[in-house]
């Protein structure tokens, strides 16, 4: 954050990740309508990037999500490129409860820890809320990643129009659970 704040091109406000948290402060009723800023001010709080004990924790995820992780599944099954749903559907906002991530975080951490190569794009509906499948590969292969999702869409054909919804309810799974017996 750091880096980008500080290096954009952009006419930014702020140029640190201090100044964002003021305009953000300045700005509470425009900016902070459902969310707050807690992970900023954790990565305040943080240790810097050349502390010992990050330094070696990031090595380890490295090792974990690379050579262990995606290297391994690739090599393993003797393929190219993983393909997975990227998640369950999207999950609904909750200006009262916070997000809420039904069934848990998708297959795109592993690629985004790694540094690799990964693209979703879109595959259907489930119940009116939009779900993408994931191509995920080694290092350097942004290309057949690319591809491979390209492929994918020119097969997949026309989907669904997309739902706007004003309400939980007017979900089509979750209306019907809440429709009177």
């Amino acid at each position: 954050m750091a880096a980008y704040l500080g290096g954009s091109p952009a006419p930014l406000q702020a140029r640190t990740l201090e100044e964002l948290i003021a305009f953000n402060e300045r700005e509470t009723g425009r900016e902070f309508a459902l969310f707050g800023q807690e992970i900023f001010h954790a990565a305040l709080a943080a240790p810097s990037l050349d502390d010992p004990a990050y330094i070696n924790a990031r090595e380890r995820l490295l090792t974990a999500t690379r050579a262990d992780g995606i290297d391994n599944f690739l090599q393993a099954h003797d393929v190219a490129i993983l393909v997975s749903p990227s998640e369950p559907p999207a999950f609904l906002i909750d200006a009262i409860h916070g997000d809420s991530y039904p069934g848990g975080v998708g297959i795109g951490w592993m690629a985004a820890i790694a540094g690799y190569p990964h693209l979703t794009v879109p595959m259907g509906n489930v119940h009116g809320l939009p779900v993408g499948l994931s191509f995920i590969s080694t290092a350097g292969e942004d290309a057949r990643v690319l591809a491979a999702g390209y492929a994918y869409e020119v097969r997949r054909g026309e989907l669904p129009a997309p739902l706007l919804l004003n309400t939980a309810a007017d979900v089509p799974a979750i209306g019907a659970a809440l429709a009177p017996p």
